[in-house]
């Protein structure tokens, strides 16, 4: 194990930025937050430590945490593949050209086609 990396896999739909509970929202209040999925390619921060024990770990925890310098996990997020049936397509299907839309291959990180917005740099890093 490197480390703790967390990722906003949900986002404010009216904002499009991770939901942030300032209300103490709770039960039924916080399942009727508008949230939509956070899709994209992102490059995101490795911790160095674990944030301490809440009833529920969300992304501000990880803000206040110590990166490791120089170090970053690339997700990838998006809708699951579905045929025209609307049936999930996996890379187990049967028939080799629904099993090969089921997977897209990562695109290259020297590309840039990663978003940053997640990862700040530290003096260190620089």
């Amino acid at each position: 194990m490197v480390g703790y990396a967390m990722f906003p896999l949900f986002i404010d739909k009216k904002t499009k930025m991770p939901f942030v509970n300032s209300q103490g929202l709770t039960g039924d209040a916080l399942a009727n937050v508008d949230r939509i999925l956070h899709r994209g390619q992102y490059q995101i921060p490795i911790c160095c430590e674990y944030p301490e024990e809440h009833e529920r770990i969300t992304y501000e925890t990880f803000l206040q945490l110590t990166k490791i310098p120089s170090s970053s996990v690339l997700i990838r997020i998006d809708f699951s593949s579905i045929d025209d049936d609307g049936a999930f397509i996996t890379t187990q299907n049967p028939d080799p050209n629904k099993a090969k839309a089921a997977y897209t291959e990562a695109p290259s990180y020297a590309g840039q086609n990663y978003s940053t917005a997640y990862f700040v740099t530290s003096e260190i890093d620089r």
